[in-house]
């Protein structure tokens, strides 16, 4: 009785989750949609740079998130796969704390580390400051290093004993084509993402979350069946 009331309890989330997730998609997709036929909203209204946080825009940050560079259908899937999964074996706090945090601190660390470079150089870094920053690519680069960890540790796994090495071990080679193919800036904030996504899951209590609950159209067509 008290497994099934928590189940209940909790089970919302994984729907809330979901919805936020499909709507962040419809939004990426409508974005991407409008600038092609319309040229609205542009890169220059959405992306974000380390000059235009210091001037204080940091909703910026939220924005550039939302813009698609690079090939669009394959991001878009890896994010609707891989954060469906993610919220189905971790819950929609875990995926969105994930996904939120892989982007920013991404994002923060690379800036911090360009604007140090600067000091440094000032002729190698400018471009890196001032150029439009902007992709989905953090979230499912973030989304891929959480995958990773499942597929290593399990829920209850150690690091020395992988439970399933192969699609870990894959994520990695993934995350080798991506940085080869991206600028210094970009290849910063996705390593950074992925490492953000391999911690977060490395150290949440996985034994609560795996399998904790059950999707909500499976408890839709369970009623359906009933009634």
């Amino acid at each position: 009785m008290t497994s099934r009331s928590s189940s209940r309890s909790r089970s919302p989330l994984v729907g809330v989750g979901e919805i936020i997730l499909g709507c962040y998609l419809v939004a990426v997709v409508t974005i991407a949609i409008l600038q092609h036929v319309t040229g609205h909203p542009t890169i220059a209204e959405m992306a974000s740079s380390p000059t235009l946080l210091i001037q204080g825009q940091w909703w910026r940050l939220a924005t550039s998130g939302l813009i698609i560079q690079g090939p669009a259908v394959p991001q878009i899937l890896a994010i609707a796969v891989l954060g469906g999964a993610g919220i189905y074996f971790g819950g929609s706090w875990l995926f969105w704390r994930t996904a939120i945090l892989g982007h920013v601190v991404g994002t923060m660390v690379a800036y911090g580390a360009f604007s140090v470079l600067w000091l440094a150089n000032h002729a190698a870094a400018n471009r890196f400051l001032t150029n439009p920053d902007y992709g989905v690519s953090l979230i499912w680069c973030a989304a891929l290093g959480a995958f990773a960890s499942w597929s290593w540790l399990g829920s209850r796994g150690e690091l020395r004993r992988p439970v399933h090495p192969v699609p870990a071990i894959l994520t990695g080679v993934v995350m080798v084509i991506v940085v080869t193919y991206s600028d210094p800036m970009a290849a910063v904030q996705h390593v950074v993402a992925y490492l953000v996504g391999l911690a977060i899951i490395a150290t949440a209590d996985r034994s609560r979350s795996l399998h904790r609950q059950r999707r909500p159209w499976g408890r839709l067509a369970r009623g359906l069946r009933g009634s």
